[in-house]
């Protein structure tokens, strides 16, 4: 069974958020949760597989928040500069988002390992 794991990782997202990143739309609640989800998909960008099977993986993660690769690029960016200057609020969601994240894989792997 093939797992997306960007999948589980939007799904986290929307859920923190209580929004959608898939949709066009910018505004402020929303675009901080996109700009979480670049920065942890491209962070991740090894564990998710996609520096082997996609040819740019930023264009790959851009498809899942509507946004094309320079913006998945730009707001890692903007991620990295709040984290750099420690920005309580986003430290706090970036790390409940990848703790959450790495809940959910290691729940998935011992469900594979038991059935």
């Amino acid at each position: 069974m093939e797992l997306n794991k960007l999948e589980i990782l939007k799904d986290i997202v929307n859920g923190t958020f209580h929004v959608d990143i898939a949709t066009k739309r910018r505004t402020g609640h929303l675009v901080m949760a996109k700009q979480i989800f670049s920065y942890i998909a491209t962070k991740n960008r090894f564990k998710f597989g996609l520096i082997y099977h996609y040819e740019n993986p930023l264009v790959y993660v851009g498809k899942y928040i509507s946004w094309d690769h320079t913006v998945v690029l730009y707001n890692r960016k903007k991620i990295v500069d709040f984290l750099s200057v420690n920005d309580h609020r986003v430290v706090r969601d970036v790390a409940k988002i990848e703790t959450m994240y790495n809940m959910m894989l290691k729940t998935h792997e011992e469900l594979l390992t038991q059935g």
